[in-house]
């Protein structure tokens, strides 16, 4: 279970996602944003739906967002949520992350594990990261086509001025609220909405989530909306 919606593996971008060996494509949850801060709700409650779908043990791979007091409470309440047996910090150094860990350290039902992280692993700066994130929007929303739809449309400020912004990122999500496609609005019409966005079936949409971030389909750049 990929919990990272900035540089996951398994989803693209602003998702996080479960990927069961033997069991056809992934599950998708939106969070609607690359980063964790002001979006702590959707991603502990993606990784509790996508846990309740996983079969057997998982393994649960958080952000590497780990200082500050959003990152300390991100974690601390995705691990109530997930109830792990072990939790495997790896560390850069040396009680690196005991501000996390310490809410849990004297718990019986939690085992703590701390490993030092490979020295082969190479520390992404931040241009490294958003040409990654750009490269992965490019390759979901390749191909995209114009789809009218007219499902419930929800998510930040669906109510407000800003809710039929251009480009604002969007996702398509199917009767149980996992992710069938991720688009780009491209308006809100009297009748539905209009979106760019990969190829799927339409009778599979049940609503329309409004992401914070525009994007643009063919440079995979992605910015904040305006407040």
């Amino acid at each position: 279970l990929d919990a990272d919606p900035g540089q996951g593996s398994i989803g693209p971008p602003a998702t996080i996602g479960l990927r069961v060996p033997g069991q056809g494509p992934p599950l998708l949850r939106f969070v609607g944003a690359v980063s964790p801060p002001g979006h702590l709700l959707p991603m502990v409650a993606g990784i509790r739906r996508l846990l309740d779908r996983s079969a057997g043990r998982t393994v649960v791979d958080t952000p590497g967002w780990t200082t500050g007091t959003g990152a300390l409470e991100m974690h601390e309440h995705a691990i109530e949520v997930v109830r792990p047996c072990v939790v495997v910090g790896l560390e850069r150094t040396p009680g690196e992350l005991d501000p996390a860990l310490a809410p849990f350290l004297r718990r019986r039902d939690i085992q703590i594990v701390r490993l030092p992280a490979s020295p082969d692993v190479r520390r992404r700066t931040p241009s490294m990261r958003q040409a990654r994130r750009e490269e992965r929007f490019r390759e979901h929303l390749a191909g995209s086509v114009v789809h009218r739809l007219a499902p419930p449309i929800h998510g930040p400020a669906a109510g407000g001025p800003a809710a039929g912004e251009p480009g604002r990122l969007v996702a398509i999500l199917g009767g149980e609220g996992f992710v069938v496609a991720l688009g780009v609005l491209l308006e809100i019409e009297p009748e539905g909405v209009a979106v760019a966005a990969p190829p799927f079936e339409a009778s599979t949409a049940a609503s329309v989530r409004l992401g914070s971030l525009r994007v643009d389909p063919a440079t995979g750049e992605s910015l904040p909306l305006r407040p």
